[in-house]
């Protein structure tokens, strides 16, 4: 009620302040009757001219030029508005096209319609090889015979594009250029032109049909000319008015089912019908009669196909049509007439004639004509045998629109990617990926692997030999065939593994290097040589960025030519991926400037940093392997040498060879908090546009956690996406496009996604037809409205590890292989950018951790935490020592293992002893299977014995104590062993892992039935045992519950499933000194030693929301009415006192004149002012 209130007050104040301008207009100079209205800003100008804009109507061959010659004229500025109105019903043509005399370098824009929708492209040049051209569409359905505004504000680097602004059918996007300044400087093209060719960027290929009208560039009318002669406007047959709005009355069909019947006239001898069409199917039929005739088409030709009796007549018209092929869209009008003396039809504009093939039987029209059949499209203006059909006679259904022509050009925007044959009819739309190397809806993932790493690990038995890969996925670089190169080598614990390499090949061996004149080839870097890849340098580049490392092999032949010259200058170095240049040479690194292989190991000739700075006139050389990683240095670009004069003194030539990769991309990076987020600009990664895809690797402790957004709500746009972890075994693709929010969640089956140890794989698709996420290989897609809007129209910059906005549920972990487009970002370099982010996948663990007795730290990236599990020990540090003394004859403890308990794949053992006696067994697993066990003991010659009887055989192994100590000193030991199968990992006193194999452990364990702790009898171990922990594994990726008898019997007080005999607390040793337990740092204003609300996920989860964001708008809107109703009053009551009392006379005083702030008293031109009179107010 208070707003109806205010908004009523408002429209009270503009209306008076209207009349009061009607009052005084005989005596105001208005500029072409322009109207004052007043806002909270101030007052601004509406001038009438709007109102009554210059217009003009183009029929498809007119078209207007508008001369950008002048100085006055010429537009060179970085901020520039455009605008303009149409109306047409044909769904393409140019409606205005500004050019400069730059040529292929030059600034331009277009304005176009192509299939109903509005696009706009601008480029604003090209400088250093880098050109701006950047283009959008908007809207759809736009030739429906209405007005539509367009509004075009160019800032800088920021361009605006504005569709029916300020009416409920309002749409506007955003986009940004390289450069700021647009110039043009020779023509403004309205409506089309005399040759489309000559025009930059015009995709349409069509002249305007239609009325345009309000045409201004920076405020300048530039139709202004057309009802007069004028230097800067040429005119082809352009008609200076528009017709009245006409019957626009189309019926949209859609395939067999929305086909109608028309009844004809009887006994009739010829007949003659006409109506227009538009379609963007291929082939159809439009019209037929009892299988008698048939106006039928293709998209080269519209035919007329009469059948009398078995003779068969066919006019048709196959010429090359205005609007060619004709399953373009546009409309065309047909007209056609079957007589007994001939048979004619007319496509636009266009006659095919020709005699009947038999005569006509009698009666041959009688009968319905069917409209429609398999035709998807629209028609229009029926006609037949001289009656017009009334569209309203229809009842719409779902086949069947009446009154709106509903079929969309789902081929443009470019739907369909890497070539592939884009197929539709005006409804749905398909994508023919035939022979272009790629799959998906819109053919958008490649069939093959980016690198031959990826094509080995699905395929193992993979052989070295040439095979098809595809370096940036889904990005535009088209698959090529390589080289996969099988090595074995040698991996940290000495063991052959094998090693795929992807070799991509160069063309620089041996290339000799000269240069003219002498004087100028003696100086440094005075040869440049770009290195040739095959098939390009940017394949190579995108199998480094795609690989986890890589090597290239540099040489460098000489007779007295120098190198590096220890950098005193340098003659010669190379450049890296992106441009860097590097002054070592291969064999060495970064860390030796001016060095090469002989440089690093000091024995160049002479003491030199490489061979050749020498000048020896012997022919040397220097040559090695150069290193890099993800990407961030290799492949070599370009190399650079000097002193390669050719005299008999001097020869020099230089080899770069394949680039070898390896691996998958190691780009991590770590989010160690809540609020550490990587932020990127629009053009440094955006996902705005019809189509794109992201993939991505993460591993996090946690349960939550956003993994990118972008979208930030606007007053333009609320379109976002977001992917996010939900649970530990959800991931949620969440997003709008316009049509509401949106969702797709994804659960894993296998493995948890919060387990920490095993990087998950997310990837995220998106185009007019669908959006997609698939999780660990579990795919779902959630299919678009076609009918609605289909681009996702994001704002803002695109975070990853967060959102700004839900600071609270961040990402904690690690993320790798960030993917845009089959682009991979550099993690690594952003991370330095942003706080609580770092480079790698490791964070608390990073630093000095207190963990002990041998435990492993457990990143959890905001905090660290000590893993016990294959120690002896408990506590947050591993610092607490729970034993139990084994010191009478009979001291035994027996664990019973629940029924049901499953074969053992695997099993991890921890246990800490101290004895005096070199003998007895620590502990022993039996099975329910007789006579099989594991046992682990200590013999009489200082060793301890593993020792297993399994399905597969018996067997051993020894372990020695560390060197200079004894397992019988009575000093506490400690003793963990991981059994993978037959892989045996072990630790002795928390030293390092050793490895080695079972040859009879190839079998699992079947069936664990006890678990005895020291032993009775002969075998009996006397002394103290801590921190049993036995964790059997059913099968390699399932962990079972870890048994710790000890613990559970003497220290929690359960003697379930125990039986115990002289068993008695004790330490086998002093517990750590450990400091007090770390706390997770808070995101956001709060300090790290602010107590933790608990781990994300939890009971105490946070989330920080932005809920009253509509609030502050409200308020906001409300301040501004308050603002306009006070400036309004104050302004009335300006009017008021300065005309206050009965009468109130305008005198004829200039001092009078100067003081209205509103409206010029300015004489007209030549007239002598009339005398003021006087108004009662």
């Amino acid at each position: 009620m208070i707003a109806r209130s205010l908004v009523t007050i408002f429209l009270w104040l503009l209306c008076f302040r209207y009349s009061l301008a009607e009052q005084y207009k005989g005596d105001i100079q208005f500029k072409r009757n322009s109207i004052l209205l007043l806002t909270s800003e101030g007052i601004i100008r509406d001038s009438l001219e709007r109102a009554i804009d210059t217009e003009g109507y183009f029929d498809g061959n007119a078209y207007a030029e508008y001369l950008l010659h002048d100085q006055d004229e010429k537009i060179d500025s970085p901020k520039n508005t455009i605008e303009l109105q149409f109306r047409t019903i044909q769904p393409n043509g140019l409606l205005l096209h500004g050019s400069s005399s730059g040529e292929e370098y030059g600034d331009y824009f277009t304005i176009e319609l192509i299939g109903g929708k509005l696009r706009f492209a601008i480029s604003l040049g090209r400088r250093q090889g880098i050109d701006d051209m950047v283009n959008m569409t908007l809207g759809d359905g736009l030739a429906d015979n209405k007005f539509h505004t367009v509004l075009i504000e160019h800032n800088n680097r920021e361009v605006w594009l504005f569709l029916d602004q300020l009416t409920r059918d309002d749409k506007r996007r955003r986009i940004e250029t390289r450069y700021k300044q647009l110039t043009l400087d020779e023509f403004f093209f309205i409506g089309g032109a005399h040759d489309m060719k000559r025009i930059r960027d015009v995709i349409s290929g069509a002249n305007f049909q239609g009325c345009l009208k309000g045409v201004r560039v920076n405020g300048k009318n530039i139709l202004q000319a057309l009802s007069g002669d004028a230097t800067t406007l040429r005119k082809y047959d352009v008609k200076e008015t528009c017709d009245d709005e006409v019957s626009f009355e189309p019926m949209t069909l859609n395939g067999r089912l929305g086909q109608f019947s028309i009844g004809t006239q009887t006994a009739i001898n010829k007949f003659r019908g006409k109506l227009s069409f538009r379609t963007y199917k291929s082939s159809g039929t439009v019209l037929s009669m009892n299988e008698r005739f048939f106006l039928n088409f293709t998209t080269e030709s519209i035919s007329l196909v009469v059948l009398i009796g078995k003779s068969l007549t066919l006019v048709s018209q196959r010429q090359m049509f205005q609007y060619a092929p004709l399953n373009t869209g546009m409309w065309h009008h047909v007209e056609f007439e079957i007589g007994p003396i001939a048979v004619w039809i007319n496509v636009d504009k266009m006659v095919d004639m020709r005699p009947p093939s038999a005569d006509l039987p009698q009666n041959f029209f009688i009968g319905s004509v069917q409209i429609g059949g398999d035709f998807v499209g629209c028609v229009l203006n029926i006609e037949l045998n001289g009656v017009k059909f009334d569209p309203k006679s229809l009842s719409p259904t779902e086949y069947i629109e009446v009154g709106t022509c509903h079929i969309t050009d789902f081929c443009f925007p470019t739907v369909c990617q890497h070539g592939s044959k884009c197929i539709q009819d005006g409804k749905t739309f398909g994508c023919d990926c035939l022979n272009t190397h790629y799959k998906g809806s819109v053919c958008q993932f490649s069939q093959y692997y980016r690198t031959c790493y990826e094509l080995q690990l699905e395929y193992p038995e993979l052989e070295t030999g040439n095979y098809t890969i595809d370096p940036d996925g889904s990005g535009p670089e088209e698959p090529y065939q390589t080289i996969c190169n099988i090595t074995t080598e040698l991996d940290w614990f000495g063991d052959e593994i094998s090693r795929v390499w992807t070799e991509v090949l160069t063309e620089d061996w041996n290339v000799l290097l000269q240069k003219y004149p002498p004087e100028e080839a003696q100086k440094p870097e005075s040869v440049i040589r770009d290195i040739m890849y095959k098939p390009t340098f940017l394949s190579a580049q995108m199998v480094a960025m795609a690989s986890e490392y890589c090597k290239q092999f540099v040489e460098y032949l000489c007779t007295g030519s120098r190198l590096l010259n220890s950098l005193n200058p340098a003659y010669g170095h190379w450049v890296g991926s992106h441009g860097r240049h590097y002054y070592y040479w291969g064999g060495s690194g970064p860390q030796y400037p001016g060095k090469c292989a002989c440089g690093v190991r000091g024995d160049c000739l002479d003491n030199k940093g490489c061979n050749c700075d020498a000048r020896r006139s012997t022919l040397e050389s220097d040559e090695g392997y150069l290193f890099g990683s993800n990407g961030q240095i290799l492949p070599v670009s370009q190399v650079l040498f000097g002193d390669v004069d050719i005299d008999s003194d001097h020869y020099a030539n230089y080899t770069v060879g394949p680039l070898l990769c390896y691996g998958r991309p190691n780009n991590t990076a770590t989010f160690s908090r809540e609020d550490g987020i990587i932020s990127l600009r629009y053009r440094e990664g955006s996902l705005d546009g019809e189509y794109g895809d992201v993939s991505l690797f993460f591993r996090t402790p946690y349960t939550r956690g956003i993994l990118f957004h972008q979208g930030e709500k606007t007053r333009n746009t609320r379109d976002f996406i977001q992917v996010n972890i939900t649970s530990n075994d959800t991931v949620q693709l969440s997003y709008d496009i316009g049509n509401g929010p949106q969702s797709i969640v994804v659960q894993v089956t296998e493995n948890p996604l919060n387990t920490n140890r095993l990087w998950h794989k997310v990837v995220v698709w998106f185009n007019i037809k669908e959006f997609g996420l698939e999780v660990d290989g579990i795919r779902k897609i959630r299919l678009n409205p076609l009918q609605q809007s289909k681009q996702l129209d994001v704002v803002g910059n695109l975070f990853i590890g967060g959102y700004m906005r839900e600071m609270m549920n961040g990402f904690v972990g690690c993320i790798r292989g960030f993917t845009i487009n089959g682009e991979v970002l550099n993690l690594a370099r952003l991370s330095k950018d942003f706080d609580y982010v770092n480079e790698g996948c490791y964070s608390a663990c990073n630093n000095e951790t207190q963990c002990k007795g041998g435990a492993r730290c457990t990143d959890d990236y905001n905090i660290y935490k000590c893993d016990c599990h294959l120690t002896p020990f408990y506590g947050y540090f591993c610092e607490q020592d729970l034993g139990a003394a084994f010191k009478e004859t009979d001291s035994y403890l027996r664990y019973t293992f629940p029924e049901g308990e499953r074969d053992a794949w695997g099993t991890d053992f921890a246990v800490g002893f101290k004895t005096g006696q070199c003998s007895g067994t620590i502990m022993e697993m039996t099975s329910h299977t007789q006579g099989h066990y594991f046992r682990i003991s200590i013999q009489d010659d200082n060793k301890l014995i593993f020792k297993y009887n399994t399905a597969a055989g018996d067997g051993g192994k020894e372990i020695l104590p560390p060197k200079g100590k004894s397992f019988c000193d009575n000093e506490r030991h400690t003793f963990s062993m991981e059994r993978k199968k037959d892989l045996l990992i072990y630790r002795v006193d928390g030293g390092p892992e050793m490895r080695d194999s079972g040859e009879r452990l190839t079998k699992p364990f079947e069936r664990p039935k006890q678990l005895l702790i020291g032993a009775t009898g002969e075998g009996r171990f006397e002394g103290c045992i801590s921190g049993v922990k036995i964790t059997n594994w059913p099968t390699e990726k399932i962990m079972g519950p870890t048994i710790e008898p000890i613990k559970q019997l003497l220290y929690d007080n359960d003697d379930t499933n125990i039986v115990a005999k002289g068993v008695s607390k004790s330490k086998c040793g002093q517990w750590y000194d450990v400091p007090s337990v770390p706390t997770r740092p808070i995101p956001g204003p709060h300090g790290a030693a602010t107590p933790p609300p608990g781990p994300p996920g939890g009971p105490e989860e946070r989330r920080w929301r932005v809920d009253d964001e509509y609030t502050a708008i409200i308020v906001i809107i409300v301040l501004l009415v308050v603002l306009c109703i006070v400036a309004a009053l104050v302004l009335v009551y300006w009017y008021y006192t300065k005309r206050k009392g009965v009468y109130h006379t305008y005198e004829d005083e200039p001092l009078a004149k100067n003081n209205e702030p509103f409206i010029s008293l300015q004489p007209m031109g030549g007239e002598e002012p009339k005398p003021k009179k006087e108004w009662y107010i």
